[in-house]
């Protein structure tokens, strides 16, 4: 598991097992005691559409909260061929998924629209 990139001052980065986009984004914020508090959000690539995930006392701690899925990995060629199926169409279904993504964040940077296509 690759540890968060720092960004900027108060923000990093969490990728995962897709290389081409961040699986999650933290911001440190302060409350109102004065503590640091990190806000997990999911990562979209209009940042709009980002989704709070949950507010943890450290990095680490918000950092644990961002699945490792074993569905990401691939299924060893010898082993079950039911769960080499399902592993190709999770697959299938994320690069459909991407394909949305971009053409949204394609068409939002065209348009400057805020409107979230129903599909995602």
């Amino acid at each position: 598991m690759r540890p968060p990139i720092q960004i900027d001052t108060d923000t990093w980065i969490i990728m995962r097992a897709v290389e081409q986009h961040p699986k999650a984004i933290v911001h440190r914020v302060t409350d109102t005691a004065g503590e640091a508090r990190f806000l997990l959000m999911t990562w979209w690539p209009v940042p709009a559409h980002r989704r709070m995930v949950g507010i943890y006392k450290s990095l680490a701690e918000a950092d644990a909260q961002v699945p490792v899925a074993d569905a990401e990995s691939p299924p060893r060629p010898d082993g079950d061929p039911e769960r080499r199926a399902a592993w190709e169409e999770r697959q299938e279904k994320k690069r459909r998924r991407r394909e949305l993504m971009m053409a949204e964040l394609q068409r939002y940077s065209a348009t400057g629209s805020g409107d979230r296509d129903p599909r995602l």
